[in-house]
Formats: structure tokens, C-alpha cells, sequence
């Protein structure tokens, strides 16, 4: 019934704090369900109450989405710079540096690079065996081989080449810096991964990238 549905509707939004967009694919989602039970058919385009409270929900939480401010090359270098000079200690500096170059000039998101737990599962997540290092015309470029995307959910697999520039954040020289320090002997085990071991999370990643980013001059990023 309609009033089910906005009664559902609002614990989501409520009690769940999912956006509007996330509730429409649950709305979807139910609907899916409804048809594959072969129920009765109902006209929902006259649920009028259910539009208006979806469209209420809309409007309260539009105004929260946090503003992303870009990193751009100056203050990747910016980065760099800290990092090099030293932030976290010799491992962790490489390993950010290699994190950091890697994921701007891949056009990585968060979740590609990092993963949600501590929870490492080889066959979706990077691993060491991802990263090759290739030659063309004598001259050396990384490639990275992404298995699982946002824009690739049926895991086609993405060749990535990551190539040499002339700068303090050129991923080749970082990759292959932090490489010397990497801590994995097989194959399987993660691409970047802390001194323990364990793989790099968002949950770690990000508390990093904010103190760097203080560090580098750009606090008001790290917000």
C-alpha cells in the first residue's frame, strides 16, 4: 500500500540516513520483487503521497552532500614534497607517495585502490601481481591491472599504463621506491599494504591523506 511504502520510505531516510537517490533504488528494488510474485497490478504513478514524501526527503537532505574540492597537479605535488621530506617514516612515506601518484594519474577512486575492511580477497582486490613493469622503445612504464571497477562490475579486468614525467610525483619512481621497502613475498599478497602487512583501507588511507595534506600546506583540503 502506499502508506507502507512511505512509512518505508521515511525509516530510511530517518533511521537509515540513506539519500534520495538510495531510496529510489530500494523503491526499484521492492517493485521488482512485487512484479516477480505476480501480485495484482498497481498503478504507482498515483501514489501522490509517496512523490511528495519522496520529494520532502529530497529537499532535507540535498543541502548536506559535502563539497569535494579537487586535488590538482599543484598540490599532488604539493604532497610530494611533504612526503619526501618525511611524514610518517621511510615505509609509510613510500607507500603513500606510491598510493597517492598512482591513484591521480591512474584516475583511481577511493575504492579501487583501497578496500572497505581489513579483509583482503586477491581475486577482486589489487594485488602485487597486478603491477608490471613494461618496456617500450627503452623506456619503462608500470602497467596496473584493475579487476573490478564501478564502471566495470562484471570484472572485465582495465589495463592501466602508468608512465615516467619529469617531476617529484612521478608514479614510476614511486612505485618502484615503494616497491624496495614492500614488506609481501607472494604474488597474491596486497599492492599496498602496511608495515604489518595487512592491506591498505579506506578507513586508514584517508586519516593519512588528511594529515599529508596538513602537512603540505593545504589543511583546508583535509576537511
Amino acid at each position: 500500500t502506499e502508506q507502507l511504502l512511505c512509512e518505508f520510505v521515511a525509516h530510511c531516510a530517518h533511521s537509515l540516513h540513506l539519500s534520495h537517490s538510495t531510496i529510489k533504488l530500494y523503491l526499484a528494488g521492492v517493485r521488482h520483487l512485487y512484479i516477480s510474485k505476480n501480485y495484482p497490478y498497481v498503478d504507482s504513478t498515483k501514489f501522490y503521497g509517496l512523490q511528495l514524501t519522496l520529494r520532502g526527503i529530497k529537499k532535507c537532505t540535498s543541502s548536506e552532500s559535502p563539497v569535494r574540492l579537487p586535488i590538482t597537479i599543484t598540490i599532488l605535488k604539493d604532497i610530494c614534497n611533504a612526503l619526501n621530506r618525511g611524514i610518517f617514516g621511510p615505509y609509510l612515506d613510500s607507500l603513500m607517495l606510491a598510493v597517492c601518484t598512482t591513484a591521480f594519474f591512474g584516475f583511481l577512486r577511493c575504492g579501487e585502490f583501497t578496500t572497505p575492511t581489513k579483509e583482503f580477497i586477491p581475486s577482486i582486490h589489487l594485488t602485487l601481481g597486478d603491477l608490471s613493469l613494461q618496456k617500450h622503445n627503452n623506456l619503462e612504464y608500470y602497467v596496473l591491472h584493475l579487476k573490478f571497477s564501478k564502471a566495470d562490475p562484471f570484472g572485465k579486468g582495465t589495463q592501466i599504463p602508468l608512465f615516467r614525467n619529469i617531476s617529484p610525483c612521478c608514479p614510476v619512481a614511486a612505485l618502484s621506491h615503494y616497491l624496495q621497502f614492500h614488506v609481501g613475498e607472494s604474488m597474491q599478497d596486497p599492492l599496498f599494504q602496511m608495515t604489518d602487512g595487512d592491506v591498505l583501507t579506506r578507513s586508514t588511507f584517508i586519516p593519512m591523506l588528511r594529515e599529508t595534506l596538513c602537512k603540505s600546506g593545504h589543511a583546508r583540503l583535509a576537511d
